[in-house]
């Protein structure tokens, strides 16, 4: 969870930088959204997913990510690039966006290891394997149970127990629905 002193960086970045700006506000409007679901996106329904994808405001922060993404292209901004792809991504899964999903994320991964260089990058690879497992397991490919448990790994070894946290309760969740 970012500090007070990220936010305001986010927030001061985002006065300067038109590409700031799209990534802030997408963000807000995503958060917005998965905190009114009320649930985490590893416990979303079918109909979840159909309400995500009729969601306005998700609609506008799709908009807003690929406009940063474009700007990214525009100055060659190969890390906040991948952060983009990462983050519409997200927004891709939540929406039951499958192949989308997965190829924004696949993307983002070829970006965040092609510019690592280790703190906000590798927490974002963990994010990324963690939802590529998500995805294929609701597509019942029980290989995103491997995707889970290298997400963990990646969490643990950087000490992000959070992330170890959230791991553990997700695999546990498609255990249970796969058994």
């Amino acid at each position: 969870m970012p500090n007070l002193l990220d936010r305001f960086g986010e927030w001061f970045a985002s006065k300067l930088n038109p590409r700031f700006d799209c990534y802030r506000r997408a963000r807000l409007l995503y958060e917005s959204y998965l905190h009114e679901m009320g649930k985490p996106v590893y416990k979303m329904s079918p109909d979840d997913h159909r309400i995500a994808l009729a969601h306005p405001g998700l609609h506008e922060a799709e908009s807003l990510y690929t406009r940063a993404i474009e700007l990214c292209d525009q100055h060659h901004a190969l890390r906040d690039r991948a952060f983009g792809l990462m983050q519409r991504g997200m927004l891709f899964g939540v929406q039951d966006r499958r192949d989308e999903a997965i190829r924004d994320l696949a993307d983002a991964e070829r970006g965040l290891r092609a510019c690592a260089s280790g703190g906000d990058e590798v927490d974002a690879l963990s994010d990324v394997v963690y939802q590529v497992g998500i995805i294929r397991l609701r597509s019942g490919n029980l290989d995103g149970l491997a995707d889970l448990a290298k997400s963990r790994e990646i969490d643990a070894r950087n000490d992000r127990q959070d992330g170890v946290l959230i791991c553990d309760q997700t695999i546990r969740h498609f255990k249970a629905v796969h058994q």
